[in-house]
């Protein structure tokens, strides 16, 4: 089921982008070579991870389905620079490896599960080779990744979000290193919170 409201139905401009993007999803769960599966590999860490797995699929999938889109002319070329942010807020690593890799995803006429999953789950592994140090810095308090990117949270994280990701995560403690993703994440709900 597909939910529509009044205001998209009277905008052909909008919905007509929405319907595509949004019957691609339905297209790929369909085709045997994209190999869909419902339920995405849990974690012994727990909720967190989880959750940031699920998010990271999502941005990799909408990007590899607005990719195509592009390529067929039913979408405008303009998009890319917004997947483009979103892709470098889920995922950190060298500026360059992650470009290959976004062009790589966006450009994939063949996208599938599995490839989505396995960059979801560990993307250093897909730059190890281009790094100057392969090995990740250590595994983010919050997210449990690992992460070549770790900061102090006391110095980088407003005391409203230590409060925050406490309550999420019981027995953290703010002199545990994380990672930019997981500090974005919990900045930007505190400001939600704050702006409502």
């Amino acid at each position: 089921m597909i939910r529509l409201t009044p205001e998209l139905l009277i905008q052909p401009q909008n919905l007509l982008p929405f319907l595509r993007h949004e019957l691609m999803h339905i297209v790929d769960m369909l085709d045997p070579d994209f190999g869909y599966k419902p339920e995405l590999p849990k974690s012994d860490i727990g909720a967190t991870y989880d959750r940031l797995l699920r998010e990271r699929y999502r941005v990799l999938w909408d990007t590899t389905i607005d990719g195509r889109l592009v390529q067929k002319s039913w979408l405008n070329p303009e998009v890319k620079s917004r997947h483009w942010l979103n892709f470098k807020q889920a995922f950190s690593g060298p500026e360059a490896d992650l470009e290959n890799i976004f062009s790589f995803f966006f450009n994939n006429q063949r996208p599938n599960h599995a490839e989505l999953v396995s960059f979801a789950q560990s993307s250093e592994s897909w730059f190890i080779n281009t790094l100057p140090d392969p090995h990740p810095k250590g595994l983010c308090s919050v997210c449990q990744f690992p992460s070549f990117h770790l900061e102090k949270t006391i110095t980088k994280l407003s005391p409203q979000t230590i409060i925050r990701i406490q309550d999420d995560i019981p027995g953290w403690q703010p002199e545990q290193l994380i990672c930019q993703q997981c500090a974005d994440v919990y900045e930007s709900k505190n400001l939600q919170l704050t702006l409502s």
